[in-house]
């Protein structure tokens, strides 16, 4: 009788432990797989994309130079000077577009939209 009395425990104690770690499983923030990082790098590519705003055209922001009021429009010839204008522009650039040598930092609450002339580049990693 003993011995029946303590193999149902165990079975008992073993399926509680089981539930436990199901619902504490269950219960994780999991991450929904369309926010996980585009690529490996800083900077994630959706490529043949544009951002817009309301108006259909390319959403760039005006808050670059010293006085904050300039358009965050530079030329580039590479895209590693594209990044680089975005890391110095760091308070703004969450996306650039990078199209024929030119580098834009577009307001991320636009629309984005297919376009084969233009590749978005978004940060994937916050700067320290």
């Amino acid at each position: 009788m003993d011995t029946i009395l303590l193999i149902t425990v165990v079975i008992l104690t073993i399926a509680v432990i089981a539930l436990i770690i199901i619902i504490t499983i269950q219960q994780f923030n999991l991450i929904n797989p369309s926010k996980c990082p585009l690529s490996k790098g800083n900077y994630g590519l959706q490529a043949g994309t544009k951002i817009v705003n309301s108006n259909g055209v390319l959403a760039t922001l005006n808050t670059c130079g010293i006085s904050g009021d300039l358009e965050c429009v530079s030329q580039a010839l590479t895209l590693a000077a594209a990044t680089e204008y975005c890391i110095s522009n760091f308070r703004v650039c969450d996306v650039f577009s990078y199209s024929n040598g030119v580098v834009s930092i577009l307001d991320p609450k636009g629309s984005i939209i297919n376009d084969n002339n233009y590749d978005l580049y978004f940060r994937q990693y916050p700067i320290n």
